[in-house]
């Protein structure tokens, strides 16, 4: 509402100042061209000049009040540059947070894909047939799920990091990448147990 009085306020100003500007030449024009030939002639010249002093006092009213309206004009022009900018900034912050937050999410993805390849070199595509219980195997059980406990974990600080920098969708992907690697790494504890291998306490 105030920009639309704003606008208004100068267009009035400037109708005005126009208005007095056409009057003033008027009035000029009629001195110029009266003659001066009769008393009846000089006085209404002289009513003419007066006129044109009046129109003179108002053109500087109208030329102030029309300053002030492009003053007016300017300054919330200003304000609203320096809103945009302190907005862009903060676009550029934010982008910059959220590509941070998605490289992360990435890394952990990459990871979660690189321990499920280990996983599937060491016990095999075949879920019905259960891996021969070795050293090697009881090792890299162990490491893999110690890896994926490490992923978990740093889902979860990323996610709660994304919650903190208000981003939402971010801390959904998270999530859903730590559910998946607990799914994983619970399936991992529990074909250990079926092997016998002895739980690796959590630090």
């Amino acid at each position: 509402m105030s920009k639309i009085n704003t606008e208004s306020d100068l267009l009035v100003a400037a109708a005005a100042l126009d208005e007095e500007l056409q009057k003033f030449d008027r009035l000029s024009e009629k001195l110029r061209t009266s003659p001066f030939d009769s008393q009846k002639h000089l006085g209404k010249a002289a009513e003419t000049l007066r006129a044109l002093s009046d129109s003179d006092q108002e053109l500087g009213k109208r030329v102030n009040a029309l300053i002030q309206a492009i003053s007016t004009v300017r300054d919330r022009q200003q304000k609203q540059a320096d809103l945009v900018h302190a907005r862009a900034v903060e676009l550029q912050e934010r982008t910059a947070m959220y590509q941070q937050l998605m490289e992360g999410y990435a890394l952990l993805g990459q990871s979660g894909t690189q321990l499920n390849e280990l996983l599937g070199k060491l016990v095999g595509d075949d879920v019905n047939k259960p891996p021969e219980r070795t050293p090697q195997l009881e090792e890299g059980l162990r490491d893999l799920t110690r890896g994926m406990g490490e992923v978990a974990t740093a889902a979860k600080t990323l996610g709660e990091r994304a919650t903190s920098a208000g981003f939402p969708d971010v801390e959904r992907l998270t999530e859903g990448l730590r559910q998946q690697i607990l799914a994983t790494r619970n399936k991992l504890k529990l074909l250990s147990r079926q092997l016998g291998i002895p739980e690796q306490a959590e630090a």
